[in-house]
């Protein structure tokens, strides 16, 4: 695979360079890790370099591009020297990680090597980057689409291929190499539009060794029909059969959203029904656990906690109003979700509210929110967890581009092993008080605690200094300590360590010509 990518990359070379248009991103982070409390020996006292360039161009109707990945170690934190016998899982290394090509013909275009997939809204496949956890998925093969008036389509094959590096812990991870196909077809009638789908996945490495393997067959479908200017209907479901250790087993999924325009609010009401609906490849060599590649909708905050995305069903509504011709917006949110399979079920709860206020010509805005939510196994008397949150961000102008920034979140948490056990409470949240100047960059001051135990210390203190010195160049410093925890994005949840050392990024986007 590697040689393939690298002849690959010479032949992309001549485009590159006779490009209309070429345009660099570079991202570089720098960062000694000292001790934060954990007691893991392999996580303090190394340094670390990682850097990202990306190179994409532009030349009549072709597009081209690549991303190499460099990682850097001053020694390996898990074992002195590696060896063939004891391996380290932290690797320094360069990569081509990716490299594509997409050439347009009229309505249709095909792209060559490596490319971001998407099928409805990610129930049956998502293959993407999520930035906050460091997590980047994509499709190294061919991927052939179809643009029309009336129709569109596409069909892709190749093989999946994720970041090497797990940011949370900076250990290496093997690219997984899983094997997918799949088309969609969309039909455009007015302003709706229908759409049907079908993938194939098959693990390159099965659970068991077994010569017929691991696979996935699935076919789905979607709705999106803005039906009038006040009601706007969205429709998925997919149905799929898979084997999984010589087991065959189905798996279903059916998802609706509603938006209503009530002239005095507006109204978001979706449902959500996973049974068995699993799209996962080869075990992740790092987190010992399936590689997931499908991200249904979840029904919960964006940043929560999603315990079972195989088998859930439920509903949220959310209901919201603008004052002062938009520049207040305020809103209420409840969800139900149950989740879990038969032996162990356990249903969720969560209601929220906020608002959103716009002020003084846009330069100073200010968010507010809070809520509860709790989640009980079936038939217990009381709930197992418990969470009452808060949080708000406030930017304050106080002239001449200069402005305070405060934020906060909050939360105070509750958890019990059991039903007869008594809950454990603890706290957590980060406060940050910053300085901000337009066009120039912050100075901030970081607060966090953290009473769970994760970690030796409770108390967290880091200060930031974010700069932009040149219009395509902008650098942060951070140094101190911040708090760790479990994070999470959109159903994807990642735990990440606390950091305690001295951290330097870097960003540059320069167009060349």
């Amino acid at each position: 695979m590697r040689v393939a990518a690298l002849a690959a990359l010479l032949l992309l070379l001549p485009n590159l360079a006779a490009a209309e248009s070429l345009r660099l991103l570079n991202t570089s982070v720098l960062e000694y890790r000292g001790d934060n409390g954990s007691g893991d020996k392999g996580d303090k006292d190394f340094g670390v370099g990682i850097n990202k360039l990306y190179l994409d161009g532009q030349m009549d109707r072709t597009s081209v591009g690549v991303q190499v990945d460099a990682v850097a170690f001053t020694k390996y934190p898990d074992v002195p020297v590696p060896t063939a016998a004891n391996p380290s899982a932290y690797r320094s290394e360069g990569r081509l990680k990716r490299i594509w090509l997409t050439h347009t013909l009229g309505d249709a275009s095909v792209t060559l090597g490596d490319s971001y997939l998407q099928l409805g809204r990610g129930i049956a496949l998502s293959l993407r980057k999520v930035d906050e956890l460091g997590a980047d998925q994509a499709m190294r093969g061919g991927a052939l689409s179809w643009q029309g008036d009336t129709v569109s389509a596409k069909a892709f094959a190749g093989r999946t291929n994720v970041a090497n590096l797990d940011t949370a812990t900076q250990k290496f991870i093997d690219d997984p190499e899983d094997t997918l196909a799949g088309a969609s077809g969309t039909v455009h009638v007015g302003r709706a539009d229908v759409s049907v789908h079908g993938l194939y996945l098959q693990p390159k490495t099965p659970v068991l060794d077994d010569k017929d393997g691991d696979q996935t067959v699935l076919g789905g479908a979607f709705v999106d029909l803005p039906a009038t200017d006040w009601l706007s209907i969205y429709f998925e479901g997919a149905m799929e059969q898979y084997r999984i250790a010589r087991i065959d087993d189905r798996g279903t999924a059916l998802y609706a959203a509603v938006d209503l325009d009530l002239q005095f609010a507006s109204l978001l009401v979706e449902g959500l029904r996973l049974e068995k609906f699993r799209v996962m490849g080869s075990q992740n060599s790092l987190l010992q656990k399936p590689t997931a590649y499908n991200q249904p909708p979840t029904l919960e905050r964006i940043d929560q906690e999603v315990l079972d995305s195989e088998n859930a069903q439920g509903g949220r509504a959310k209901l919201s109003r603008s004052f002062l011709d938009g520049s207040l917006v305020v809103y209420t949110s409840g969800m139900f979700r149950r989740y879990g399979t038969a032996s162990s079920l356990a249903d969720a709860v969560h209601g929220y509210g906020g608002f959103e206020l716009t002020y003084g010509d846009g330069g100073s805005r200010w968010y507010a929110s809070g809520g509860y939510r709790q989640e009980t196994l079936d038939g217990a008397a009381s709930p197992f967890k418990t969470m009452v949150h808060g949080e708000t961000d406030w930017v304050q102008a106080v002239g001449a581009g200069y402005a305070l920034h405060l934020t906060v979140a909050h939360e105070n948490r509750s958890l019990k092993a059991d039903d007869a056990s008594d809950a454990v409470d603890h706290v957590r949240g980060t406060t940050m008080v910053g300085f901000d100047k337009s066009r120039l960059g912050s100075l901030t001051a970081e607060i966090g605690y953290d009473t769970s135990g994760t970690s030796s210390q409770d108390f967290f203190l880091a200060g930031i200094a974010a700069w932009t010195p040149l219009d395509w160049l902008a650098m942060k410093a951070v140094f101190g300590s911040e708090r760790g925890g479990l994070k999470c994005v959109g159903g994807v949840c990642r735990e990440f360590p606390a950091f305690s050392g001295v951290r330097f990024e870097a960003a540059a986007q320069y167009d060349l010509f």
